[in-house]
């Protein structure tokens, strides 16, 4: 049945997804976890800020130099999920909750958004950057559950600051995880863009991330500082190799 991590999270997300969708529990479910689930303001709009693009695209910097497969295959699946979310934004076109529910009900963090709901873009971003992780490495399966789980977390956070249903979570997580096995898929086959100039190319994109990040990055005040200082770590992680990409080759630098 080959590798359960390829396939093992969108199919149990979908089928989750299926369950709530026939059952009708999908606006219950919604409320009892946004008031049930515990945690401050601060950490859930620190956790829902991992899902942000530009946030997720600054994690990738530290495997540009290292880890060049695990990036192409992070930039040919963040092009597929978002090409797939932004359709199914526009072709569904579905309400918020706060869009169609008492604001009183409500625990609503950062910003009171109220259409293009279905599915979730954080969430399918968290399961894309987790995803090529996850399969692009060898690592060991306490590293695996754990990366998983904070997924499972960005998007629950969602949920607890009241921008999306949990159908729309669990379609977010399906369509992240499954255009991460199809960009892996694609970088397992196929070498192009693994060279030192496709290399560099995305360290400045993740570099400009992390400055649109740092300077620019303002949905959720809450976070205070969080999403900031994580990005920073990605940057000082990323320095020495980053330093020896952009390094000038000896013959270059003679002539």
């Amino acid at each position: 049945m080959g590798d359960p991590w390829l396939w093992g999270v969108p199919l149990v997300a979908s089928v989750l997804a299926l369950i709530v969708w026939y059952s009708g529990d999908n606006t219950s479910l919604f409320l009892a976890l946004n008031r049930g689930l515990p945690g401050t303001a601060g950490f859930w709009a620190s956790l829902t800020s991992l899902g942000d693009a530009a946030v997720a695209l600054s994690l990738l910097l530290p495997f540009v130099y290292r880890r060049p497969r695990v990036v192409l295959s992070g930039f040919l699946s963040a092009l597929l999920v978002t090409v797939g979310v932004q359709a199914l934004k526009s072709v569904f076109s579905l309400s918020r909750p706060a869009a169609v529910l008492d604001p009183a009900l409500l625990r609503i963090i950062g910003p009171e958004l109220h259409a293009r709901s279905f599915p979730s873009g954080h969430t399918a971003t968290a399961f894309v950057l987790v995803g090529v992780v996850v399969l692009g490495l060898r690592l060991s399966p306490a590293w695996r559950w754990g990366l998983l789980s904070l997924a499972t977390g960005v998007g629950l956070s969602r949920i607890a600051v009241g921008a999306h249903w949990p159908l729309d979570v669990l379609t977010g997580a399906a369509l992240g995880w499954g255009a991460a096995v199809c960009g892996h898929g694609l970088v397992e086959r196929f070498r192009a863009g693994l060279g030192q100039a496709w290399q560099r190319l995305f360290a400045i994109l993740c570099l400009l991330a992390v400055v649109d990040v740092v300077f620019v990055l303002k949905t959720y005040p809450e976070a205070g500082l969080v999403p900031r200082l994580i990005v920073l770590t990605a940057l000082a992680l990323s320095l020495r190799p980053l330093s020896r990409l952009f390094r000038p080759h000896r013959a270059d630098a003679e002539g």
